[in-house]
């Protein structure tokens, strides 16, 4: 009896987590790699800006801290549904959009 959904991939150990459970789907933080930042140069510490994760989501707060030049980590104030390695996480700061990258968890 599904619908089940893919929770997890462990792929040392070659293992598929599966749920039927929506709120296992929902995460708080991501990692973003490679990163960029249209400015050119990524912030010095941490930043309040906007987020999503899809095409059409709307923008949700979050707090993003540069790991190194190209890496950061984006914690959402609330946590976001079945986020994916692969696809881009993109940042504002208002109505300016600061950048984006690939979501690596």
């Amino acid at each position: 009896k599904g619908p089940y959904f893919v929770a997890e991939m462990d792929k040392k150990d070659n293992i598929l987590i599966v749920t039927r459970d929506n709120n296992k789907l929902c995460q708080k933080q991501v990692f973003v790699s490679p990163c960029h930042f249209i400015s050119g140069t990524s912030p010095q510490g941490k930043i309040q800006v906007q987020a999503k994760i899809r095409y059409r989501q709307e923008l949700s707060r979050a707090t993003l801290f540069p790991i190194s030049k190209t890496k950061i980590k984006l914690v959402f104030n609330k946590p976001q549904r079945a986020i994916t390695p692969g696809q881009f996480a993109v940042f504002y700061q208002k109505d300016v959009c600061l950048g984006g990258g690939r979501i690596i968890l």
